[in-house]
């Protein structure tokens, strides 16, 4: 069970975390990924045998799969590779045997997910049912001159990638020492939580939010699954079946919201624990307990120690939206041939915003309830992120009016259009004003278990 266990956690992070990349992406990863995987086996045994040891190189290889970023789009990706196996031994309740031969099996198992993941995308792709997703990597002169600046700037300061990586390491550490010396033998779940609260960390304002839907959608899938478990028994064939089915329910509601998934996923954990024997309504509590732990341990590492201001992620992806919109307005007068290109880009741009604008907007909501609530950036940036958003329907319009002939009447004038545009641009850049406007850069994309 756990080497199929194993090949179908390394499936559903390669197939987010795949999309999109190019050939020597996938011949980069089709290398790496196998390598990596044996030196996870080997961790994942020491951490059996020697806790110590193999808890400190467990921190150590995710914290560095995170360092890597500051290398750019390329070593992000390896650095993405580089976390999969080790996120794979952490949500398996029970390793292969020790030896070479599961050392080579941890490699094999490794490729065949790999294969089938890139084969899959590929043939979708093909098919049209798969979209490249929209490049967010600004092209401007304009973009480059803020990069450069930004670089002088992080001569001065520790670059996000090196406080992630930093923070990342410390809450494995926490996460490890409270999960093994306080709810020893069930250590893994305090661990799991603490790593997917705080990895992709988009800000202090994410990993609060993150962490509330994480308890809210583990709290129920823990419930049910401890109960669907207790049906089932130990090394009940239905409870395999079932497991298959909540991961394709995982899959399909992730869009929805982040607390199916956690919800979903932390029922496939429970139900795999209770195959293996883990089957008492008691284990409830505990892990209740533990899911707790490891959101307090992601909280507070990521709001004291190097934090990463929510304002700094928002503002800067708000300042990627805004050049982008900036080239497309320009392109309407110069080469009309690029708006379709910048379209896409912009979509992109888009989904970075829509990311992370849950907090600003969510403080936005309370302050208006809450008097003591200060009214200060983020009801700022909430103001930003909406005008930003207003601009998708009239970039979409100004695309389609691009390809309507000269005979033909468009829904609305372009004119008209690029007013709406330069209004909301206006409001946004109204807001950046107030700040020191960040370096408009792509982020490369973090893989996490969830």
């Amino acid at each position: 069970m756990d080497a199929p266990l194993i090949a179908v956690v390394l499936a559903l992070t390669l197939a987010r975390t795949q999309r999109g990349a190019d050939l020597r992406g996938r011949l980069t990863g089709l290398i790496v990924l196998p390598l990596v995987a044996v030196a996870a086996s080997e961790i994942g045994s020491l951490m059996l045998h020697h806790p110590n040891y193999g808890d400190t190189l467990f921190a150590l290889a995710v914290s560095l799969s995170i360092w890597l970023r500051r290398f750019g789009p390329r070593a992000a990706k390896a650095g993405t590779i580089l976390a999969l196996p080790f996120i794979a031994i952490l949500v398996t309740p029970v390793p292969l045997p020790p030896g070479h031969g599961a050392t080579g099996w941890s490699a094999v198992i490794a490729l065949i997910a790999f294969v089938c993941v890139s084969i899959t995308q590929l043939a979708a792709h093909r098919l049209g049912f798969l979209r490249e997703p929209g490049r967010t990597r600004p092209t401007s002169q304009q973009a480059v001159t803020s990069r450069d600046g930004a670089q002088r700037d992080q001569r001065k300061r520790v670059i996000p990638s090196t406080r992630m990586a930093v923070q990342m390491g410390l809450v494995l550490g926490a996460a490890f020492v409270i999960g093994r010396f306080g709810f020893t033998p069930h250590w893994t779940w305090t661990v799991i939580t603490a790593f997917v609260v705080c990895s992709a960390n988009r800000g202090r304002g994410d990993v609060v939010y993150k962490s509330l839907l994480r308890l809210a959608g583990a709290a129920g899938g823990t419930i049910a699954a401890t109960a669907l478990a207790s049906l089932f028994g130990p090394h009940d064939n239905r409870s395999i079946v079932l497991i298959f089915v909540v991961l394709a329910l995982a899959n399909w509601l992730r869009s929805f919201s982040y607390a199916y998934w956690a919800g979903c996923v932390t029922s496939v954990l429970a139900l795999l624990q209770g195959y293996f024997g883990e089957v008492h309504l008691s284990l409830l509590g505990t892990r209740l307990e533990e899911i707790l732990a490891g959101a307090v341990i992601a909280i507070a590492v990521s709001w004291f120690v190097l934090p990463v201001r929510t304002t700094d992620v928002v503002r800067r992806r708000v300042a990627d939206a805004l050049i982008t919109l900036g080239e497309l307005l320009a392109a309407l007068c110069e080469d009309p041939s690029v708006l379709e290109a910048l379209a896409v880009r912009f979509a992109g741009n888009l989904a970075q915003v829509q990311q992370v604008a849950t907090p600003p907007r969510a403080y936005r909501a309370a302050a208006r309830h809450v008097r003591l609530m200060q009214r200060g950036r983020f009801v700022q940036l909430a103001d930003a992120i909406d005008a930003v958003q207003r601009c998708a329907e009239p970039v979409r319009l100004l695309v389609q009016n691009a390809g309507v002939t000269s005979d033909a009447r468009p829904a609305r004038g372009t004119k008209s259009l690029v007013e709406e545009i330069r209004r909301n641009v206006a409001t946004a850049r109204e807001v950046l004003a107030t700040y020191r406007v960040p370096a408009p850069r792509a982020e490369p994309a973090a893989v996490s278990a969830r």
